[in-house]
């Protein structure tokens, strides 16, 4: 017994094509013919005595079941291609190969896409149709085969946009919404302006830099008498080494003097976030001024 098929006797006759001495004669268990095959093509698989016992075994008669639109009326094969002929509920007939229609990936003649393109079409052409922020307002003539439409933004913009972009959300306003999200993903608690948020920085800066004292600050500027990191000599300030922003105070160690432009570079990065080379002159002054500092208290 080789899986479904059952060895009949030995096949001694002569055959074109068969190797005497390695051919059977087997009786298919789905019809119960008898047919002859070489034994090594039986075990490889060559279970069934044709195409069409090998689909009512697996169960692929799909003559008469429903597919979406499409009801089966025949089937057959194409080499190792299963086809169905098929008629669609607006006629027409179409061929289709069978894992489509099992998948779902085929449930129509071509209709149902076209039906629902015509649809959406009209749809788009209606004034007072939304996407989004937009608003149809009407047809603006056609870019190649591409149909046109003016729109009005919440905004108050008035824009040209290409119907696909419209359905398929490529574009939901002029620009306008773009920047909201770009402007609400950017904004911490947006009160950094307001008389609030400027007396609560106040407060939080006199209880960092409370060691800070006047003395300090003379001897650094005494100390560093231009930018630590560019040489600049103008617009000179105390700043923290390590920022304000991460709780770090003024103090000795921590502050140094720079200019506006490299003040503002240098921003709120965490030290470890400054280039290498800035940090070796922060590092370098700062120690300087720690040091000077310590001696001068002697």
């Amino acid at each position: 017994m080789i899986e479904n098929l059952t060895l009949v006797v030995p096949y001694r006759d002569a055959r074109e094509g068969l190797n005497r001495r390695k051919s059977v004669a087997l009786m298919c268990r789905q019809c119960g013919e008898s047919f002859v095959r070489e034994l090594a093509r039986a075990r490889r698989g060559g279970r069934f005595c044709s195409r069409e016992c090998y689909d009512a075994y697996r169960g692929l008669r799909l003559v008469g079941m429903r597919y979406g639109r499409l009801v089966v009326e025949n089937q057959g094969r194409s080499g190792y291609v299963l086809l169905c002929r098929c008629r669609c509920d607006c006629g027409r007939e179409v061929t289709v190969h069978s894992a489509n229609l099992i998948a779902g990936r085929t449930s129509s003649c071509g209709c149902r896409n076209q039906e629902m393109r015509g649809s959406t079409t009209r749809i788009v052409h209606e004034p007072g149709t939304r996407f989004g922020r937009l608003t149809v307002l009407g047809r603006e003539g056609a870019l190649g085969k591409k149909s046109m439409f003016r729109c009005r933004c919440d905004c108050g913009a008035i824009v040209i946009a290409r119907g696909t972009h419209l359905r398929s959300g490529a574009i939901k306003s002029c620009g306008c919404y773009s920047h909201d999200q770009m402007k609400k993903r950017n904004t911490t608690h947006g009160l950094t302006h307001t008389p609030e948020y400027m007396q609560s920085r106040k407060q939080k800066r006199s209880r960092l830099d409370r060691i800070w004292t006047v003395h300090m600050s003379m001897l650094l500027r005494n100390l560093q008498q231009q930018c630590v990191i560019c040489g600049s000599a103008e617009r000179l300030s105390v700043d923290h080494v390590r920022p304000l922003a991460k709780g770090n105070g003024l103090q000795p160690g921590n502050a140094v003097m720079l200019c506006r432009s490299c003040n503002s570079r240098k921003n709120d990065k965490d030290f470890e976030e400054l280039p290498p080379d800035w940090q070796d002159k922060l590092a370098a002054a700062a120690g300087e001024f720690a040091e000077a500092w310590r001696v001068s208290q002697i």
